[in-house]
């Protein structure tokens, strides 16, 4: 369950909290840092554990909880509440560049076109969207292989579960697809705010292999899974 790769900086804490540093970026492909972002750091029962904001350079320094999950909730003017979550240890953290990033209007009209047959496309709500890889990569190209029989479920603790949506192979919206395909792409929207868990299931040799993830989605926000991770081991 990782969807922020963490760095371990080697300064232990002994006490229940540790230092977080990151750097979020203005989208996905970008290097440029976002400026005046609000960053809110939520502990494992989703509760507010500390806040700050990016410096002109998009980096930002807060306290997390030690040994616990952690959600990192970015909202600026000009972008979409973004949230990413993770689980932490009891060292100080730097999360690696690329990491963290917004999603901004345009992107959400872009998601909402790119899966245009989505029965609940326009939900109003917040969205979980991704794509599923294997925790392996292809030698030649050093990609993760797409998991391409992945389902994904997403439900909320009061038993709650939303419509997923995926694209075919060629990457069109359809509503007969029922795994990732060849794009390893996902997408559900309107669902909730709150917490919001996720499970992908990937069928393999007469088993299933799953994987669980969590997020604290915003108020008409996102929760992106580039990627959410399928371990075969």
């Amino acid at each position: 369950m990782m969807i922020v790769a963490l760095l371990a900086l080697g300064c232990i804490q002994p006490e229940e909290e540790i230092n977080l540093k990151g750097q979020v970026l203005t989208g996905r492909d970008t290097t440029v840092g976002a400026s005046d972002v609000a960053v809110t750091i939520r502990d494992g029962r989703t509760k507010t554990f500390s806040s700050g904001s990016t410096d002109e350079d998009g980096i930002f320094r807060v306290r997390a909880p030690a040994s616990s999950a952690v959600h990192i909730v970015l909202d600026g003017g000009a972008y979409v509440p973004t949230s990413f979550s993770t689980i932490v240890g009891s060292e100080d953290i730097e999360i690696p560049v690329g990491q963290l990033w917004m999603r901004t209007p345009s992107d959400i009209d872009d998601l909402r076109a790119t899966f245009e047959n989505c029965p609940t496309v326009d939900a109003s709500g917040a969205i979980v969207e991704g794509e599923v890889n294997y925790k392996l990569t292809n030698q030649q190209t050093d990609e993760r292989l797409i998991a391409e029989d992945a389902r994904v479920s997403v439900f909320q603790d009061e038993g709650t579960g939303y419509t997923v949506c995926y694209l075919d192979d060629n990457g069109a919206s359809s509503t007969e697809v029922e795994q990732v395909g060849a794009t390893g792409r996902f997408a559900a929207f309107g669902i909730n705010q709150g917490p919001a868990q996720i499970e992908f299931e990937v069928p393999l040799d007469g088993l299933t292999i799953d994987n669980y993830a969590f997020v604290w989605l915003p108020e008409d926000g996102v929760g992106p899974f580039y990627p959410a991770l399928i371990d075969l081991n």
